[in-house]
């Protein structure tokens, strides 16, 4: 069996090619633009002389990039390790000290922050958007648009159930942030199990309510994938009154931390009759409201 958590990703684009796989940064990615972006992402990664890259740095946000980035990885093998854009410059210089990284990529305000002090820490393979690197930024850095789609698009990288999928940092409050190492096969049990209780079909459209540095949005990307629905980023402007995206995307699926309730329970937002389109609504995994 392959744990890879990119292989029920991999399964539903080629039987749901021209269904909306993401929402993101105002764009829509169909299952086969999505694919392709990622096959030319992992195609890089794979492009390593050493050998497979084992862990892959993520800096981004919520964003296209960063979609494709955590795909690609897993489609080699690597695990991917989220560097929250939240951190100031020495905090993200610290994690890139301590993660044993083979790679980066970063999205487009994760590229804002390739300076310097950054890239000296990286490394040495990065990949990010061209417009938003810094004048001074790394000679070592490729480019989103210089990738060529490969003339095959392998499938994902077999890996066993005990195989690093992701590695979340501690915030740091008590000392230095420590990696917490998440496997694939933990994953897919998580997935299994939710799938029983709230199965997802093709039809449904789930909210991408946190950063990639917070594990809830790892059921949100990879439960709604692996069903060939789509997800719908929400831009982190919009996150705290939802109502609007809510409504305009006819989201089915809404996960998210308890102090959103709060807020979405006083102006009503929780009320069965205040958005038809909803079935489930989970507060750190907690059922809330339904259908």
């Amino acid at each position: 069996m392959n744990y890879n958590i990119a292989q029920p990703f991999f399964e539903s684009a080629h039987t749901y090619p021209e269904k909306l796989a993401l929402f993101a940064d105002g764009e829509r990615s169909s299952y086969r633009e999505l694919l392709d972006a990622v096959a030319r992402v992992a195609e890089w990664l794979g492009n390593d002389d050493e050998g497979l890259p084992k862990r892959v740095g993520i800096l981004a946000s919520r964003s296209t990039e960063a979609c494709i980035g955590i795909l690609a990885a897993a489609w080699v093998g690597a695990a991917y390790v989220p560097i929250s854009l939240k951190q100031p410059e020495l905090g993200v210089v610290g994690l890139l000290k301590c993660s044993g990284l083979s790679a980066l990529i970063a999205d487009r305000t994760g590229s804002q922050r390739l300076t310097p002090h950054v890239c000296e820490q990286a490394p040495a393979r990065i990949l990010a958007v061209r417009e938003s690197v810094p004048a001074n930024g790394s000679p070592n850095i490729v480019y989103f648009d210089d990738l060529l789609t490969p003339a095959r698009i392998r499938e994902p990288v077999v890996v066993g159930a005990d195989a690093p999928a992701y590695i979340l940092h501690t915030s740091g409050s008590t000392g230095v942030p420590k990696g917490v190492i998440l496997s694939s096969g933990a994953i897919s049990h998580l997935l299994n199990v939710m799938a029983e209780y709230y199965p997802l079909s093709p039809s449904d459209r789930t909210a991408e309510t946190t950063d990639i540095s917070f594990d809830l949005s790892v059921y949100n990307m990879f439960a709604t994938w692996r069903a060939g629905a789509s997800l719908h980023v929400i831009p982190p402007a919009g996150a705290m009154v939802p109502a609007r995206f809510m409504q305009e995307h006819e989201i089915t699926t809404w996960l998210s931390v308890p102090s959103i309730a709060g807020l979405m329970a006083r102006v009503g937002m929780l009320k069965h009759n205040a958005f038809p389109s909803i079935r489930y609504t989970f507060f750190a995994g907690e059922p809330l409201l339904t259908r």
